[in-house]
């Protein structure tokens, strides 16, 4: 679960407008044996190519769940603060993972808070929490991203510490031992600009190569190969790229004309080559877009890119629950399509099942399955197929999802969040209850 120039950060409103959204019943279709989303979308802290006309993209990743997304990508990840060409002062960043949450804060400090089970708001213990506690010994973050377990965060100058579950090796360092307190990550690369961690793996931008590490089964991480590996492995073909995406067992990146490729496991056609069906070890030819590409998320099986110039999302891959954003459950379309009534964005992040995205204007719109309230329509157990307007947030600047729930950052630095609450991912103390509409985080 982006766009950032420099050192600094604007990140313009999500809105939308609604166009016919239908109404489901949760559960909706699920592929068999898949599991958790993949990370938060993948957070961009380094110079890009691209910006908004606004003042610059947040990108908040991934992932998530899906990436997360994101001041990057999901996910989920979140970029570098600053002013921004906009003039939009720096009031942080949000990042959710798939039922964590973190913040960036305008002084560069990281603050966590849901699930802990496995060292992944790295306190040095496994306790949830459900208000925000400071990461011990972070201070100079660029960005972040959140997966399955597990925290990653960029840090100034260019380097990354993780901290977590490590499942596979996904830390990059050479074993794959869960960690509670951050430790220096992707070992012997330089000039780190970006990461996104998927659900098992994670991927990182270097200079202008993308690098990936953990689990390699359908070709995930782009080497050529189909193994998992605990150290990081260079995506073939000699790829540039502006940012990557980890997302459930595919990846994708946008290289620095603005174009995506994917590579990984294309069963649901989230790899966009036309055709569903088999495994890209390496990077698929460019999908075929209707313009310059801002910001791609991989989520879980399925794929978003927000177009530079008509400000729409297109979307294509796994549709069961409405996630494509379509109107309809199904068909999963292997290459990409528009939401229809979504325009204007400028920034959107992918859960497992469900999609959000902010507006010209600040409004945030989400879509796909309503399970715990994640689509913050006031219902706990009724998703839609098509964009519903968040009520009553009007002013935000940047979104992120979860697996189970979404958060948005307003203009005047106040984070909301709403959905699943189970393990406190939702920052409001004295409650693990879920909520269908928004509630503040209370730092």
């Amino acid at each position: 679960m982006s766009e950032l120039r420099g050192l600094g950060l604007a990140i313009g409103a999500f809105g939308a407008a609604v166009v016919g959204a239908c109404v489901l019943e949760t559960g909706g279709l699920s592929p068999a044996g898949v599991g958790g989303a993949g990370g938060s979308s993948l957070t961009l802290i380094g110079p890009t190519s691209s910006s908004l006309s606004s003042g610059g993209n947040p990108n908040v990743g991934g992932g998530g769940a899906g990436p997360t997304s994101s001041t990057t990508v999901g996910g989920g990840g979140t970029g570098p603060g600053g002013g921004g060409a906009g003039g939009m002062p720096d009031v942080g960043r949000i990042v959710a993972g798939n039922f964590h949450t973190c913040f960036i804060d305008p002084n560069d400090q990281v603050f966590c808070w849901g699930r802990g089970a496995q060292g992944q708001l790295g306190q040095g213990d496994g306790d949830n929490q459900t208000s925000p506690v400071s990461v011990n010994g972070i201070t100079a973050a660029r960005g972040a991203s959140l997966g399955t377990t597990s925290t990653c965060v960029v840090e100034s100058p260019s380097s990354a510490r993780c901290f977590g579950g490590n499942e596979d090796g996904h830390f990059g360092v050479g074993n794959a031992t869960e960690v509670n307190l951050p430790i220096a990550s992707f070992h012997n690369l330089m000039n780190l600009q970006s990461v996104s961690v998927g659900d098992r793996h994670a991927c990182v931008v270097a200079g202008m190569d993308a690098w990936c590490t953990g689990r390699g089964d359908g070709g995930r991480l782009g080497d050529g190969l189909s193994i998992s590996d605990d150290e990081p492995v260079m995506v073939s073909g000699g790829l540039s790229v502006a940012e990557v995406s980890a997302g459930f067992n595919h990846t994708c990146a946008r290289t620095p004309a603005g174009s995506v490729v994917c590579w990984g496991d294309n069963a649901e056609g989230q790899v966009g080559t036309g055709t569903p069906g088999g495994t890209f070890p390496a990077p698929a030819p460019p999908v075929a877009l209707a313009g310059t590409v801002e910001k791609v998320v991989a989520g879980n099986l399925y794929t978003c890119s927000l177009l530079e110039v008509s400000r729409e999302l297109a979307c294509w891959g796994f549709n069961g629950n409405g996630q494509l954003g379509s109107g309809s459950l199904g068909p999963s379309p292997a290459t990409p399509s528009s939401i229809a009534g979504l325009t204007g964005v400028v920034d959107f992040d992918l859960g497992r099942r469900h999609g959000c995205a902010v507006v010209e204007g600040g409004m945030v719109f989400c879509w796909g399955d309503g399970e715990f309230g994640r689509l913050g329509n006031g219902s706990l157990n009724q998703g839609v197929f098509a964009p519903t307007m968040v009520q009553p947030i009007t002013n935000a600047r940047q979104v992120a999802t979860g697996e189970e729930h979404s958060c948005a950052l307003l203009n005047d630095g106040m984070v909301m969040c709403w959905g699943n609450n189970a393990d406190g991912q939702l920052g409001n103390p004295g409650t693990t209850m879920a909520t269908a509409s928004p509630v503040p985080v209370q730092f």
